[in-house]
């Protein structure tokens, strides 16, 4: 067997366990209790260099945040078509949905909105304002952009 042959079949091998779209067609839905402990976990790694005020404000604003996510609620359907939506229902009870399509990039699927509400977004947004999320798992994570902003999304199957 030739080195090239031999290359090709690790790569093969290597590759077939990276994302797969089969994967991340389902229902999924926010994952608000890991989303809440990352929150946790940044505040109290900038909490020691606060001062009591600045402490408290921060706390009042994570509580305020909490509430939110606790109220509100964001559902992702991905669909074996290239299509996807999201249902979000506000704390208030207002819906809201957003759909479009999406496609596979090596580990990263990428969703492009196209609709808001049903209708037609008037401008699309650029490659680099799309939702980037990979599967880790049986969860969907989202991937910083380019400037290393990490995008807080992560979902589970519903």
């Amino acid at each position: 067997m030739s080195r090239l042959t031999v290359l090709l079949v690790l790569l093969s091998v290597g590759l077939s366990g990276c994302g797969d779209a089969e994967g991340v067609v389902d229902t999924w839905t926010l994952d608000k209790a890991r989303l809440k402990s990352i929150y946790r976990t940044r505040l109290d790694a900038d909490l020691p260099a606060m001062s009591p005020e600045e402490r408290e404000a921060a706390e009042q604003r994570l509580t305020a945040r909490f509430e939110r996510i606790d109220t509100g609620d964001l559902d992702l359907t991905v669909s074996a078509d290239g299509t996807w939506r999201t249902a979000v229902t506000r704390p208030s009870g207002e819906e809201h949905t957003t759909g479009g399509t999406w496609r596979q990039l090596g580990e990263v699927f990428e969703f492009r909105p196209t609709t808001m509400d049903g209708k037609p977004i008037p401008e699309v947004p650029s490659d680099a304002e799309l939702l980037r999320l990979r599967l880790e798992g049986d969860t969907l994570v989202g991937v910083p952009d380019a400037k290393g902003n990490d995008p807080m999304y992560y979902f589970r199957r519903k």
